[in-house]
This record gives C-alpha cells, structure tokens and sequence, in this order.
C-alpha cells in the first residue's frame, strides 16, 4: 500500500468512526408510484448460483432493458410504461448480485460474458429467441457484446453512454475497489454513496431527489453487496471485454448509441469512437444531460430509442 493510499484509509476509517451509527445503509420511502405500477410483474427466476429478479410487462415485440453499475430495475421508472402502452413487451432485468437478485457466492465470476449470459438464459427461460436489447452504462457493454455474440438473436442494440472501451473505474466507485475497508464499507455505504454517485451521473443534480436517492441506497443492505462490487469491478473488464472493443467493425446488428455530452463516466468520445467503427450505426448526443439519459431526458430517449425500432422494422406493429 502506497502512503498516499494508506493516509486515504486511515482518513475515511476515522469519518467511519465518527459517523458510522447515522450513516448506516437504511431503507427509505420507495418510489410508490412505480412500485404500484410493477408489483404485479415483478418475477424471480432461480439459475442454481443465483436468483435473478426481472419485471416483465406488456404483450408486444420483446425489449430487454438492463441496468448499470451498482443499478437496477429501477433506472428504466421513466421508460418502461411509455413502450408498454406503445406495443412492446419490456423485460427489465436486475443483473446477478443487484437490484433485487441475489449476490452469487465468490466462486461467480462478474465478467461481461456471465453476465450477458443471465440475459441470455432469462430469455430462453422465457421462451425469447429474438429481441431487442436497451442498456445503459454496464448494461450498454452487455448490449453491445450481445449484438457481437449472438447477431441471430439480437434484431437492434441501444446502448446509453455504455461501457465500451477499457477505462480506469470512475468517480466514487474507485473507493469500491480498496479492499482494507473490507466490512466498515460495507456499512457506511449507504445513502451518502448514493447521494455522490447521483451527482456524478446527473448534468442537473435537482433532479437527485429524496426518493431517488431512497431507492439507490436500498440494496446496500444486501449482505456480501459490497464485496460484489469490488469484484464486478475487477471482473466485468475481463479479456473478452477487451476483444469486444477490439471487434467492433465485426457487429451486424443495428446499434443506436444515446451520449449525454456531460457525461462523466464515460466520455462521449467513446460514442463517437463506435459510431467510426460499427457499420450500422448512429450516435445521438444530448446536450445539457449526463451518464443516465434514460433518466434525465427520458422523453427524448424514448421517442428516439421507438423511431430507431420502427427504422430497422421493429415497431411495434411493423
């Protein structure tokens, strides 16, 4: 350990010391209009070295919404209706170990292969032999390397400032990866790393709110939850994401990539990097919007994800 490193540990061991019995990871008021909207389709589906929790609404042309680091479900509150009442059937998942599905034991491997394969076993579960993918931040990698791994089955990718290219972990999630915390991360993490991370993400942090910042916090009392994200972390960038980067003018799958141009997780360069490289691709940029654009101009990603659909005949009645 480095001495910067260690004044680092010893710094925050000291604030944990201090605030630790007020900052304890709580459950807050939950969002109840989209609980009321999704209980009666919320659904968990055992897979032997986890459980993987999913909402599955409406009767149309499947799409398959995943979430992002340290995400869930709950990212898509703003989208998931707008294509249900639009024709689609949408299938939000929570990826192993967040959200509301069980954290595998350490003997899972959180790379972007396992996990795109949850995806792909949910929808074989289901019955879905072809579909259309949504995904944002880590769940735009899974987008992508699922429109690269399996063209036959993914009829149009949409990532959202995706993790798309190797890159050093961002912001507050670099705190995740110090493994001498060990348990005092694990509980003070809670709302307070919620609260920064949202004003990371978000260009306009009035729209951090309360209930927000309720509904990010909630599975940080998981046990073992924030050990799997250091592990995600460490294995999510794994040698076959570093093929996929490298193979991107192989993708035959239409791919719509959404940026918000202040974003400062992944930078819109890397959009513009996959518009150059993937053959049948087009990137639209968001001014005035960060790292979820699925949240903070959800209007204008739903209009452009559903036009996207209807171009590469995916509509809901093409």
């Amino acid at each position: 350990m480095t001495p910067r490193t260690r004044s680092i540990v010893l710094t925050l061991l000291i604030v944990a010391m201090v605030l630790l019995p007020a900052c304890r990871a709580k459950e807050g008021p939950s969002d109840m209009v989209w609980d009321a909207y999704v209980r009666d389709h919320r659904v968990d589906a055992d897979f032997g070295d986890y459980t993987m929790h999913y909402i599955d609404m409406g009767t149309g042309r499947p799409v398959f919404m995943v979430h992002g680091f340290a995400d869930s479900t709950y990212t898509w509150h703003n989208n998931v209706k707008t294509f249900v009442e639009a024709g689609y059937r949408v299938i939000a998942v929570d990826l192993p170990g967040l959200g509301q599905s069980s954290v595998p034991d350490r003997t899972w491997t959180a790379s972007i292969e396992n996990l795109s394969d949850s995806v792909l076993l949910l929808a074989d579960r289901l019955k879905i032999d072809k579909f259309a993918v949504v995904g944002n931040s880590m769940g735009g990698g899974i987008s992508l390397y699922l429109a690269w791994t399996h063209p036959a089955r993914v009829v149009a990718a949409v990532p959202i400032s995706p993790a798309s290219f190797p890159q050093k972990a961002p912001g507050i999630t670099k705190l995740v990866k110090i493994p001498v915390l060990g348990d005092i991360n694990a509980q003070f993490m809670g709302a307070w790393t919620a609260r920064s991370a949202l004003k990371q993400v978000f260009y306009d942090e009035n729209l951090v709110t309360d209930t927000l910042i309720d509904e990010y916090s909630r599975p940080f009392t998981k046990p073992n939850y924030k050990d799997y994200l250091a592990r995600l972390l460490r294995r999510y960038f794994s040698d076959q994401f570093v093929r996929m980067s490298e193979s991107y003018p192989e993708v035959q799958v239409p791919v719509l990539a959404l940026w918000g141009e202040q974003d400062r997780w992944v930078p819109v360069e890397f959009g513009e990097r996959l518009d150059e490289q993937i053959p049948d691709s087009r990137l639209i940029r968001y001014p005035n919007c960060g790292h979820l654009a699925q949240q903070e101009v959800p209007e204008k990603v739903n209009k452009d994800v559903m036009a996207f659909f209807e171009k590469v005949g995916y509509g809901p009645k093409s």
